[in-house]
């Protein structure tokens, strides 16, 4: 489904002017670019109330992601970068994020005990500020 709405958003643009959207997220089994029990909740949780916000992604994203992978590019990255991951994690994959952070001199990995959207809400986003303003002072001052 994923590759078909691509191609129909591909060929839709280019031929008659016309886009294809796919939900950016969704609940679980629903067709959606984040699916993932929980992700429905988290999500619409970040969102302000009455916020004019549409639920859609162009589908030709679909097409590009199963071959996105940030460690291709890690070696570019000349300045300290700071990861922030979730051991709960439900969307992206925990572990894999530690490993660019290995690669890139001056880099900080940090693991919260959490789900994906846990850092953006409530106490875990107070720890998820700690952390990144640790990581500022450190290297802008």
């Amino acid at each position: 489904m994923a590759t078909v709405s691509g191609i129909r958003d591909v060929l839709g643009s280019a031929l008659f002017r016309k886009p294809y959207y796919s939900k950016i997220v969704g609940r679980a089994g629903e067709f959606a670019a984040i699916n993932s029990e929980g992700s429905w909740e988290g999500y619409h949780a970040l969102l302000p109330e009455k916020s004019r916000w549409e639920n859609k992604v162009l589908s030709r994203v679909f097409l590009e992601m199963s071959s996105y992978s940030p460690i291709k590019s890690v070696h570019k990255i000349r300045v300290p970068v700071l990861v922030v991951a979730a051991e709960n994690e439900t969307v992206t994959p925990y572990k894999p994020a530690k490993k660019p952070a290995e690669k890139i001199k001056g880099s900080e990995f940090h693991a919260l005990k959490c789900n994906h959207f846990d850092p953006y809400v409530g106490n875990m986003f107070e720890e998820n500020i700690k952390i990144q303003l640790s990581f500022l002072r450190k290297h802008l001052s």
